[in-house]
């Protein structure tokens, strides 16, 4: 069953500049999603797409960003490249033993992604 979802668009632009800034990098972004960023042929694209993942996925938990230290929402991609969560620290307990899903997308100026949070028990 559906119990929450989030969504949240960023601009690319911002990222981009934001993205100079090796402490926001650190904070942000995990070790993984860094080495992923860092190879893509766009990487504001892609980290404005994992901004706005982490801030979807707060949204549907419910507490919207009170840390700057979101490295622990992590974002993973299978190998066809769907993307999906991979969460470390205090985000495991945040989503508990629920399960939840994950879709970017983005423009040319823009990123946008969307959470789904589903409870097993209901």
């Amino acid at each position: 069953m559906v119990i929450a979802n989030g969504v949240d668009i960023v601009s690319i632009h911002q990222i981009e500049k934001s993205i100079k800034n090796p402490r926001f990098i650190k904070n942000i972004y995990s070790s993984e999603e860094q080495a992923y960023i860092h190879g893509k042929h766009s990487p504001a694209q892609t980290a404005a797409g994992h901004f706005a993942a982490k801030e979807a996925f707060l949204k549907a938990i419910g507490t919207g960003i009170r840390t700057t230290d979101l490295h622990h929402i992590g974002i993973s991609h299978h190998q066809q490249g769907s993307p999906f969560f991979s969460l470390s620290g205090w985000a495991i307990a945040l989503l508990g033993d629920r399960s939840i899903t994950l879709s970017i997308s983005h423009t040319d100026t823009d990123a946008i992604a969307f959470v789904t949070i589903y409870d097993h028990q209901s």
